[in-house]
């Protein structure tokens, strides 16, 4: 649109339609400048953070010789712990003669109260070494013998997690991507939860299959 007399107000020239004036009581004013203001909020992240104590008992000591990162002595804990209480009461369940109705409650209450933790355990531990050498056999205690009890197929996780969904980015190639489903509903979770559950593993086997990726192929049959 152009206009006449640099916007005085007279009549507007249109392209492809003419000589037009303004209707009455409209006023064509002067462009203005825009102002825009921000304002800078602190942000205050509450995230779980290891503070190593003061005084170190024995098994922060001991913990500390033999991993990679202080930080994670909290998973070294979580490993004695699921090592006393899922493991014992998971095995208990399938030993003749020893199925208790009450230790199957109790064995599933343990497994739903540490899955969080283990979880989290589980993800750090797939993108950093926990054990140092020559301990390094131990890296595979949590996958392989931890693992199972959560639900979660040795190696499995850490080449979905680490081999595909990383490089890929939740984007079109991602198996896990989420873009197809919505996530505010529940027939799309169903969706997405039906689909990774049911076809998943196969799919992950033909996507590195078809990146050439042997080695994480290998694992993750192996797993």
């Amino acid at each position: 649109m152009y206009t006449d007399r640099a916007l005085c107000g007279i009549g507007v020239l249109s392209p492809g339609v003419g000589f037009v004036r303004p209707r009455r009581g409209l006023r064509m004013t002067e462009p203005r400048e825009l102002s825009i203001r921000t304002r800078i909020v602190a942000i205050a992240l509450r995230d779980p953070t290891y503070t190593p104590p003061i005084a170190p008992g024995l098994f922060e000591r001991a913990a500390g010789r033999v991993i990679c990162d202080r930080r994670d002595v909290p998973f070294v804990r979580l490993m004695a712990v699921l090592s006393a209480t899922v493991i014992p009461t998971g095995v208990a369940l399938f030993m003749p003669h020893w199925f208790r109705w009450w230790l199957a409650g109790l064995h599933l209450a343990l497994v739903f109260y540490f899955l969080g933790p283990f979880v989290l355990m589980l993800h750090n531990t797939s993108h950093r070494r926990l054990f140092r050498r020559p301990l390094g056999v131990l890296n595979g205690y949590i996958p392989w013998v931890l693992g199972p009890f959560f639900g979660e197929s040795p190696e499995v996780y850490f080449t979905h997690h680490v081999g595909m969904h990383h490089p890929e980015n939740n984007l079109d190639e991602d198996l896990s991507s989420t873009l197809p489903y919505r996530r505010d509903s529940l027939v799309g979770f169903a969706r997405y939860f039906g689909h990774f559950l049911l076809q998943g593993l196969f799919e992950l086997v033909g996507y590195f299959s078809r990146k050439g990726r042997r080695a994480l192929l290998v694992r993750t049959l192996v797993g």
